[in-house]
């Protein structure tokens, strides 16, 4: 069975292989291609997760007097 990544990169070599007019000899650079643009997309992804939620900022404590009831 194919790694959903396998078949993505398959899918976009395919599209690459189109977009270049379907020459003969460029299947292996189609793949490689296509291989660089899933790898910068994941790459993107990763930093700008970071970015967003990794920040450099203190987190702040929750406040949590008055939560609970003492009985």
């Amino acid at each position: 069975m194919e790694s959903r990544e396998h078949q993505l990169i398959e899918s976009l070599a395919y599209y690459f292989y189109l977009a270049d007019g379907c020459p003969e000899g460029k299947a292996l650079q189609h793949w490689l291609e296509a291989e660089q643009l899933l790898e910068t997309e994941q790459q993107c992804e990763v930093e700008s997760f970071e970015s967003n939620f990794l920040d450099d900022k203190a987190v702040e404590e929750p406040e949590l007097s008055g939560l609970f009831v003492e009985s």
